[in-house]
């Protein structure tokens, strides 16, 4: 009898660890969530523009941004990854847009409509910013990168 009681107090803890050990490789192998990068922000913003917004013009003029954008960040984050310019290049990706269109995204078509110029100046904007930033990198102006950063930084916060 105690040998039967001792067979199943071994086989409860083998069972047990086994479930537990599985349970502990399931953890370790499972892909974490990664985070998104800066051009997958903006492929994610791509598609929601075309989706909600209404205007053709307004549509063409934010894409104009995001692709100078998706051709000035892997340059940035390569060659000029410690800097603050970098940083806020990727903020103006994942961030500074964001903040202006998502609330123009949530608009009726009416109100989209009222405030399309206001909209349309902001973006003109950041695509001087931008442009600016994309002229002092094929410049390899790295002395006035940090000027320009902070410049942006509180221009779009």
């Amino acid at each position: 009898m105690f040998e039967l009681f001792l067979l199943i107090i071994v086989l409860a803890i083998v069972f047990f660890l086994f479930f537990f050990l599985r349970k502990q490789n399931k953890i370790k192998s499972s892909p974490t969530q990664k985070e998104n990068t800066p051009i997958d922000e903006l492929l994610f913003l791509n598609i929601n523009i075309r989706k909600k917004i209404f205007n053709k013009e307004l549509i063409d003029s934010i894409e104009k941004i995001i692709d100078k954008l998706r051709d000035v960040l892997p340059l940035l984050n390569d060659k000029y990854k410690a800097s603050e310019l970098t940083w806020v290049a990727n903020k103006m990706a994942t961030d500074y847009l964001q903040k202006v269109l998502n609330p123009y995204m949530e608009f009726s078509f009416q109100t989209q409509k009222e405030k399309q110029e206001d909209l349309l100046l902001s973006l003109q904007q950041i695509e001087k910013e931008l442009d600016d930033t994309i002229e002092l990198v094929k410049k390899n102006e790295t002395s006035q990168f940090d000027t320009k950063a902070k410049f942006i930084k509180n221009r779009f916060k």
